[in-house]
């Protein structure tokens, strides 16, 4: 893996936490006084963390399959067994609490409708507007890029025809409102891993200047705050793609911290829905006048701890458990 790839899914997954702390925050009233400004505003754009994991997403995919040519079935079995089973215990964990203690939760209506369709990435179909577990929305995207991804390895092609007829495919499922334009965004990580893989010498090119329009590209994210959705793809989507591009070309980040909370960015992700609120609880328990950007600070840090350790102790041994059977 490309060391500052895995630091740009560490960023990516941080900013999301920081967006839905700042939430909770706002949410239980903690006032921030003279200091929200600390906080960058994150809860307006930092959402944009999901469209620079769509784009990686769709730069390793098909840097995956340029090195490793698997089967369609080896390549969905690969995926599945990389985001299933730890977002499948997440969900069931997510609903017995539902069931034993609802007071816990702000939101009503968990069903086993909801929960199953959940479990199969399907929900939206169903009419709800997340999963069970809220942030598994981006996890029904990646599915069906995933699908449709494995379904174009029948097809031994080229890298450019198979962007093509993706392309095709995500268009139509985005004419009939299947999904939003935000799909687009994987197709900007393939185009990426196509010009880098034609351009071969740039792989070796390295230089600090490209630090310049990746700071630029965030900051035309953070301008472009309050943005129509529909056209996040573009706003948000084509920025992600140039702080990826730009990532390629400077010099590796061989920082140990970040590169861990990289490979962690999965469990820190989904994590952020228990640690946020649980911590968050105890807050407004302890001490319930404390500043809001000491809370948002504690939340934060406590979400992105709890996803490292979950990361450790519990997804790298469940991924281990399943490749060892699947081999």
């Amino acid at each position: 893996m490309i060391v500052n790839i895995q630091v740009l899914r560490a960023f990516a997954a941080i900013i999301v936490v920081l967006v839905h702390a700042q939430d909770w925050v706002v949410k239980n009233n903690f006032s921030y006084g003279a200091y929200e400004y600390l906080t960058f505003n994150v809860r307006y754009w930092g959402n944009f963390g999901v469209d620079l994991f769509f784009v990686i997403s769709g730069y390793i995919m098909f840097m995956i399959n340029s090195k490793k040519h698997r089967s369609p079935v080896e390549f969905l079995i690969n995926r599945i067994q990389r985001i299933v089973p730890i977002y499948w215990l997440l969900t069931f964990v997510l609903f017995v609490l539902y069931l034993a203690l609802p007071s816990l939760f702000r939101v009503s209506g968990y069903n086993l409708e909801h929960v199953v369709t959940s479990l199969f990435f399907v929900s939206h179909f169903f009419g709800y507007e997340v999963p069970a577990v809220y942030v598994g929305w981006t996890l029904e995207y990646e599915l069906f890029f995933y699908l449709i991804f494995a379904l174009t390895l029948f097809i031994k092609t080229k890298d450019i025809y198979r962007l093509s007829l993706l392309t095709i495919v995500f268009i139509s499922a985005i004419y009939a409102n299947w999904y939003s334009p935000i799909a687009i965004e994987f197709l900007y990580g393939g185009a990426i891993f196509i010009f880098f893989n034609h351009f071969q010498d740039l792989k070796n090119y390295k230089s600090n200047l490209f630090w310049l329009p990746l700071i630029l590209a965030i900051g035309f994210v953070i301008y472009h705050a309050n943005i129509n959705q529909s056209e996040r793809y573009i706003y948000w989507g084509i920025p992600s793609a140039i702080i990826v591009c730009s990532a390629m070309l400077v010099h590796s980040i061989n920082n140990k911290l970040l590169i861990e909370l990289g490979n962690a960015s999965y469990s820190i992700y989904l994590i952020q829905v228990f640690g946020l609120p649980m911590m968050t609880k105890i807050l407004i328990k302890l001490t319930p006048n404390m500043s809001g950007i000491y809370v948002f600070a504690i939340i934060s840090i406590f979400s992105i701890i709890v996803g490292y350790i979950f990361y450790r102790l519990i997804e790298t041994n469940i991924n281990h458990l399943f490749r060892k059977k699947l081999l």
